[in-house]
Order: structure tokens, then sequence, then C-alpha cells
């Protein structure tokens, strides 16, 4: 009866442990179904940062692509307004440079008309030197036969 009373204890404190061990079981699979819903939680959430990474990727990638197409744009503009200034450059230089020639030609045409003018007079002041001699010698000429003419 004491050995029955024992292995009926043992028994008992078996089924205790059985029980125990059941519990615990339980609490592991709650806890291993806990860890799994939190382990699907985290990577819900790495996922939906890794998704917001790639946006903001995205986003500042398609801000450098929209900056160094406005820096592009604004480097065209300026090309093209240097261009147009330069056009507009040469043109007024060609243009100053027509009525600076023209100047020199005016100039120049002016100053062979003054030579032309200086060569007549000269030329003139010649023939009238000329002429100042000749009726030098005339006048020295008629004194001579005047003289002469008085000393018969």
């Amino acid at each position: 009866a004491a050995l029955r009373s024992s292995v009926a204890t043992k028994e008992a404190e078996l089924d205790g442990l059985r029980a125990a061990l059941d519990v615990a079981r339980a609490e592991a699979e709650a806890a291993t179904s806990d860890a799994a819903v939190r382990a699907a939680e985290l990577q819900s959430q790495v996922e939906a940062l890794r998704a917001e990474l790639a946006k903001g990727r995205a986003a500042r990638a398609s801000d450098v692509e929209a900056a160094a197409a406005a820096a592009q744009q604004a480097q065209l503009a300026a090309d093209a307004e240097k261009a147009s200034a330069t056009t507009q450059l040469r043109k007024e230089h060609a243009a100053e440079l027509a009525t600076v020639q023209q100047a020199v030609r005016v100039g120049a045409a002016a100053l062979d008309d003054e030579r032309a003018a200086r060569a007549a007079d000269q030329a003139e002041m010649e023939s009238l030197r000329a002429e100042l001699v000749d009726i030098r010698a005339r006048a020295e000429a008629a004194e001579a036969m005047a003289a002469t003419a008085a000393d018969r």
C-alpha cells in the first residue's frame, strides 16, 4: 500500500510535470507564434523603410536630373546670349569700321584735293614768277633802250 501510494504520488507528480511541460510547450508555441508575428511586423516595417528609402533616392535622383537639365538649359541660354552678343558686336564693329574707312577715304580725297590745289597754286606762282622775270627783263631792256636813246 505504501508502494502504491508512493507510485500514485510519483504518477501524480509525473502528471503534474507533464501538465507543466504541456503548459511550457503551449507557452513556447505561443511565444514562438508571437515572435513570428513580431518578426513579420518587423519585416513589414523593414520593407516599408526600404520602399521609402528607394522613393527618397528616386526623388533625389530626379532632383539631380532636373537640376542638371536646368543647368544645361542655363548654359545653352548663356551660350546663345554670348553668341548673339558676339554677333551684335561684330555687326557694330563692322559698321564702325565701314564708317571709319569711309572717313579715311573722304579725308584722303580731301588731302588729294588740297595737294592738287597746292600744286595748282605752286604752278600759278611759278607762272607769275616767270611773268615777273619777263616783265623785269623787258623793263631792263626798255631802260637800256631809253638810256641808249637818251645818249643819242
